[in-house]
């Protein structure tokens, strides 16, 4: 199922569970939001993803191995922080690890390094 075919019941149903789980000390896995909502694994991560390209703050934390609903600061910046950023570096150490493999097209194109260090 295509994100943009996912049932605005489904949707509006895991905002509902979320504002249940709204402490880093109360996260719901991943596997008892499937159960909750009737869905695929891989539904429920799109529909997170959805929520948060939306501004709801669904976060995690990989210490609690499940998911919360917190607009709190210090939540967002803790998730921010440990979660996304250790994701982009990742991300950039395999870009630029690859990338040498490749010869750039046009010798005036944008590094990842002029990128990220915008």
């Amino acid at each position: 199922m295509e994100l943009h075919e996912i049932k605005s019941e489904s949707y509006q149903k895991l905002l509902e569970v979320m504002a249940l789980h709204r402490d880093f000390r109360n996260p719901i896995s991943r596997k008892d939001l499937e159960v909750c909502l009737g869905i695929s694994d891989r539904i429920i991560r799109d529909m997170i993803k959805k929520a948060r390209k939306r501004g709801i703050p669904i976060l995690s934390d990989s210490s609690n191995y499940g998911y919360f609903l917190s607009y709190r600061d210090a939540d967002i910046s803790r998730f921010l922080n440990r979660e996304i950023l250790s994701k982009i570096k990742d991300l950039s150490e395999t870009f630029q690890a690859l990338s040498v493999h490749i010869k750039p097209i046009d010798p005036n194109q944008i590094t990842i390094d002029e990128v990220v260090n915008r």
